[in-house]
């Protein structure tokens, strides 16, 4: 006669070397041939099958997580810009002066050019988290001073920074050199730079070069909100923010994208933070 089985679930089954996730399966033997009523027992090892299906979900949740957030952030933009796409009809029908509607056409212009510097952001950090996690495109490695590109990064960050209301403090002697793709550490030296102005703003961000024995080292401080101990090596993954999105906007890509152009350099970047006190990341790399 046949055996019907008799499933069970998982069970945890805990052992001094660890816990294992175990798949049990029971069917009755029938008394036969002078033997007596058994049951027989199958049990399968689904350990690893059930942390993969964990990561599954997790990468599943992060996916659904990231695509409401595109969506938000890349409409975001959009609203004001076609309100404003119309605003020139209305002020050439009600501007009484020639003066009165230039003002009002640059201004409407200024405005227009901000939300689209917005969304190419986006879209630019889309391409590159895209970009750095496929193949390797490779570096174009020469000479560079590393304090050279953050002058030339806080040069084109003025504005910026004082918009903010931060004063940037350098403190960048030349010599620390190294075979760098100068592009990629420009995008990392203004990555982190943004980042201190976003969460800091009107106290002073220090960016500081340090030249060690075969390594360089960038940090970059800022006095703002601070980062929560459990979110100092979540805020390097994709899509990881440790701040409501509502306040402070954003993908979630930039410190990624930072984290893989410093490692492509076989290079560290790390976050020293306490909640309310500021924080600094330090980024080091290989001059050899």
């Amino acid at each position: 006669m046949p055996y019907a089985p008799v499933h069970g679930g998982p069970v945890i089954w805990h052992t001094p070397t660890g816990h294992y996730s175990l798949l049990v399966e029971a069917a009755p033997l029938p008394a036969q041939h002078g033997h007596p009523e058994e049951v027989l027992l199958a049990l399968q090892d689904v350990t690893e099958l059930r942390k993969t299906q964990a990561q599954l979900q997790h990468a599943v949740s992060l996916r659904d997580e990231f695509l409401t957030v595109a969506s938000h952030e890349l409409k975001t933009p959009l609203t004001p810009l076609q309100l404003k796409l119309q605003s020139p009809v209305k002020d050439a029908q009600s501007a009484q002066t020639l003066e009165a509607l230039r003002e009002r056409v640059v201004r409407t212009a200024e405005t227009v050019s901000g939300q689209v510097r917005k969304m190419t952001t986006l879209i630019n950090d889309l391409l590159e988290v895209t970009q750095l996690t496929g193949p390797s495109a490779p570096l174009r490695l020469e000479d560079v001073d590393l304090a050279d590109v953050v002058r030339d990064s806080v040069e084109r960050f003025e504005a910026q920074a004082a918009k903010a209301g931060c004063q940037l403090i350098v403190d960048a002697a030349p010599g620390a050199v190294g075979r760098w793709d100068r592009h990629r550490l420009d995008q990392v030296v203004s990555s982190l730079l943004s980042n201190a102005l976003k969460y800091g703003p009107g106290r002073p961000v220090t960016l500081r070069v340090e030249r060690l024995r075969d390594r360089a080292r960038l940090s970059v401080r800022d006095e703002g909100i601070g980062i929560s101990p459990g979110s100092l090596q979540a805020i390097f993954e994709k899509f990881t923010r440790a701040v409501s999105t509502r306040h402070y906007g954003g993908l979630g890509l930039g410190l990624f994208i930072t984290r893989q152009i410093v490692e492509a350099h076989h290079g560290t970047l790390r976050a020293e933070s306490q909640p309310g006190q500021g924080a600094t990341f330090i980024v080091e790399l290989p001059t050899a």
